[in-house]
């Protein structure tokens, strides 16, 4: 079964925002080039950490396929 993604920053730069929308839509494959104005690679830990919490807390459907230090 094919599974229907999207790159965040084209819904928002507001991480939080766009996995509300992917959610309403069925979207589970997540690119994340940009999130909160910065460019992936440059999240710091922390960062890093909120967007896996918030990956969680959107029932872990979300699944990233950017290469982000372990997420």
């Amino acid at each position: 079964m094919t599974k229907l993604g999207v790159i965040t920053d084209g819904i928002s730069r507001e991480f939080e925002h766009a996995l509300t929308v992917m959610n309403e839509y069925g979207l589970v494959q997540a690119e994340l080039q940009y999130v909160w104005d910065k460019e992936v690679g440059d999240l710091n830990e922390a960062e890093i950490n909120k967007v896996k919490d918030l990956i969680q807390a959107h029932q872990g459907k979300i699944e990233p396929f950017a290469l982000l230090r372990g997420l």
